[in-house]
């Protein structure tokens, strides 16, 4: 019955009064929305002038435009994110991560980090792994980096394979992620205790 309302009455868009208060179709389910999307202009209804915003409510989730939808559905979207929230301790890691933490020891040039990370990782080698950034830099102390060419470098970069990326003095540092989670796995392997460290220099 509403689909024949439709047909019949698209014909008169430009109406801009309807009273149907005596036809029966006015006690279907969604007649209103139907008299309201099928009449754009309409501005009384069954001798009740209509709310703009009613209006465009109506005609918003009848018949909405690709931007509108988008918006609603991200609006629907963010409402439920806001909702269900989780109450977890900050303190609580992620269930995808690792239980072995990562220290990344921060500071000015040529301050000691790099020489403090591998003093570390000396004294407590049972339980600290220095992790090795790779580097296409040539010079530099041994066993302090991979060295890699430039392209391997660039291939790896551009494969999301590094966990962390720097440049300096125009050469580039990154921290494999194979490679450790390789150091991650021996020392696991190791009988590593849960207060077990990686340690890195940045």
């Amino acid at each position: 019955m509403l689909m024949e309302l439709a047909v019949y009455m698209r014909k008169l868009r430009r109406l801009m009064l309807l009273d149907l208060r005596s036809n029966p179709v006015c006690n279907v389910p969604g007649y209103k929305d139907v008299v309201i999307n099928t009449f754009p202009s309409l501005l009384n209804m069954d001798a009740r002038d209509l709310d703009p915003v009613e209006k465009r409510t109506s005609m918003m989730y009848m018949s909405p435009d690709v931007l509108m939808f988008s918006r609603r559905r991200l609006l629907r979207l963010l409402y439920i994110q806001q909702l269900t929230r989780s109450k977890v301790s900050p303190y609580v890691p992620p269930a995808d991560t690792t239980d072995v933490p990562i220290i990344v020891i921060v500071g000015y040039e040529a301050v000691g980090k790099g020489s403090l990370a591998r003093r570390l990782a000396v004294e407590c080698s049972s339980r600290i792994d220095l992790a090795l950034q790779h580097t296409t830099a040539l010079y530099h102390y041994a066993n302090h980096y991979k060295v890699i060419t430039r392209r391997n470098f660039d291939d790896m970069l551009l494969a999301g394979d590094f966990l962390t990326y720097s440049e300096m003095d125009g050469e580039s540092y990154g921290l494999s992620k194979i490679k450790y989670n390789i150091n991650i796995y021996n020392k696991a392997a190791g009988n590593k205790r849960d207060d077990d460290t990686n340690i890195m220099e940045r």
